[in-house]
């Protein structure tokens, strides 16, 4: 068994904590990558559908007035429940 002198033991110490460092910041830097694209995504789907629900509610069959809707909360739960099908008819394929 290897003995170890205190400087090269810290030396192993600043090792093992730099290379911890970096995977931590290449975790938080997959999960932010993967949190933004979902977000675009419902970002652009809200604006799809509002742009769609402001200049043609009357041509649109799953809107017939504008007062159809009576909150922003409303709404966003109709765009997470489109992005929850289209997720899940994506991993029956």
């Amino acid at each position: 068994m290897r003995r170890y002198h205190s400087k090269e033991l810290q030396k192993d110490i600043d090792g093992a904590r730099i290379k911890a460092r970096e995977t931590v910041e290449e975790l938080n830097s997959a999960h932010r990558e993967e949190a933004m694209e979902k977000w675009v995504t419902v970002g652009s789907l809200a604006l799809l559908s509002s742009s769609r629900w402001h200049f043609g509610p009357a041509r649109s069959p799953s809107i017939s007035s504008r007062h159809e809707i009576a909150s922003p909360v409303a709404k966003t739960k109709q765009v997470f429940a489109c992005v929850a099908v289209r997720e899940a008819r994506s991993r029956l394929r």
